[in-house]
């Protein structure tokens, strides 16, 4: 992570920069790591193999496919970030702009947690909560989409 930081803040004029730096390493660096993964070990063997994402404060579970969609909404929103404060239109959230990101990863973090007592106990898996992932990934862009609309409408 530090390693993720220190190329972000290479390339950084300002916070906001930073972060949507970060966010694009990051997404770029854990794609990679499983595409790697693939390649030399011939896992995960589908987009839908379960992963353990993290273990801390209790497991975080689900199909490869469910981080990499987040991954790549990541990406795509640091990308649009840098591309607007290029072109001096940056995004600046506001508060309530802030706390719908915070709020979509929050429920991003909960569709992966919701079964750790299951898999605590040394259960399988059991189905994925797609409807909560995509709801905190619906949250958090429409939260940083609407922060980037509203700046339009003020220039």
């Amino acid at each position: 992570m530090v390693m993720l930081a220190a190329i972000a803040l290479a390339v950084a004029r300002n916070a906001r920069q930073w972060t949507a730096a970060f966010a694009i390493a990051f997404g770029v660096w854990d794609i990679v790591f499983y595409v790697c993964l693939q390649l030399l070990l011939g896992w995960p063997a589908s987009l839908l193999t379960w992963d353990i994402l993290f273990l801390i404060p209790v497991p975080w579970v689900g199909p490869v496919m469910a981080p990499v969609l987040v991954l790549l909404v990541m990406i795509a929103a640091g990308i649009w970030c840098l591309w607007r404060e290029a072109a001096n239109r940056s995004v600046q959230a506001g508060a309530w702009n802030a706390a719908g990101v915070l709020l979509g990863a929050l429920v991003i973090i909960l569709s992966f947690t919701l079964d750790y007592r299951n898999i605590m106990a040394g259960g399988v898996p059991r189905p994925f909560h797609w409807e909560v992932s995509g709801l905190g990934i619906v949250i958090g862009a429409t939260s940083y989409w609407q922060a980037a609309r509203r700046n339009d409408r003020i220039e």
